[in-house]
């Protein structure tokens, strides 16, 4: 935009504009589309009707009343800005994080906007992004049964995208969300979560309290997160159904679960059918059910194929 060099945080100086593109950015999400015509720069300084770089230009199609029409390059750059909007409501108190969450179309269409907003968050306020994740967490014990457990598996994205590197703040988020999630049982199933989202998973249950049954079938759990959840069964006060069919977890996860077992005293039963564990895997599993006082079912199958 030919703009003069400077040093100062670009995101801080034109904060104004990026939050008047983001107000475009939401409006047109809430209608369902990403273009836009020029009356939606009334009164907008000539920085946010240059679209910043990030918006397209086309004549218009009327030939009776020419105009220009505008649209963002790509959804995810309208989404983004979206997000941007709603971080800077929040954090100048313009809106409260009840009134965000309660509408539901945030964990169902516009779950990229949802997403982006508590990672925006957590770069500038950590209070703030408290407030987003235990607002997140009222819904989802709302809505339970919202499509299959949508809310739950939006949450956890959510979380993940808290990471800030070379910190722990993720990992302190999934914590706290777990000591505000009120439901018994969690079915996350049929490859719907991603490693991340399994392992932020994992991490809400060292503070959960209520969570009675996990289930985390075809959840693509290798042995590296099989190890994570030998750690919160050593953790995790409430536990006591587990299943964790087919998976990719192999002798050396067995072995960590078998530790795990060792040291926790509410899982009752463990469903590890369709694993790939072998001979030394079973047999570090039988070990750890001798150390267990509380166990009363393990299911282990293991179908070899034949020729």
């Amino acid at each position: 935009m030919k703009l003069p060099e400077t040093n100062q945080d670009l995101l801080v100086l034109s904060k104004i504009d990026l939050k008047l593109l983001g107000f475009i950015a939401m409006v047109c999400l809430h209608n369902d589309t990403m273009y836009f015509d020029e009356s939606a720069f009334e009164g907008f300084s000539s920085n946010v009707i240059s679209g910043l770089g990030f918006l397209s230009v086309e004549a218009g199609r009327s030939k009776r009343r020419p105009s220009r029409s505008y649209g963002f390059l790509h959804k995810s750059f309208q989404e983004f800005f979206a997000a941007l909007f709603h971080c800077c409501q929040l954090l100048d108190g313009e809106i409260s994080v009840d009134s965000l969450n309660a509408d539901l179309r945030y964990f169902l269409e516009f779950q990229q906007v949802l997403m982006f907003t508590s990672g925006l968050l957590a770069q500038k306020c950590e209070g703030a992004t408290k407030a987003l994740i235990a607002g997140i967490a009222t819904q989802v014990n709302l809505h339970e049964y919202v499509c299959d457990q949508t809310l739950l598996y939006v949450a956890l994205d959510c979380i993940y995208e808290c990471k800030i590197d070379g910190t722990t703040f993720d990992k302190e988020m999934a914590q706290f969300f777990g000591s505000h999630l009120k439901l018994q049982t969690l079915s996350l199933s049929h490859s719907r979560l991603t490693k991340e989202g399994v392992a932020v998973c994992i991490e809400t249950f060292k503070t959960n309290s209520t969570v009675t049954h996990l289930d985390l079938f075809h959840s693509n759990i290798d042995d590296a997160i099989a190890a994570e959840l030998a750690g919160m069964l050593k953790e995790n006060l409430t536990l006591t159904s587990l299943h964790l069919f087919h998976n990719q977890i192999g002798d050396v996860g067995a072995d960590a679960l078998a530790k795990g077992l060792k040291e926790n005293s509410t899982l009752t039963s463990l469903h590890l059918s369709g694993s790939q564990i072998r001979d030394v895997g079973a047999d570090a599993l039988g070990k750890g059910w001798k150390g267990n006082s509380t166990l009363r079912f393990l299911r282990y199958l293991y179908w070899r194929s034949c020729r």
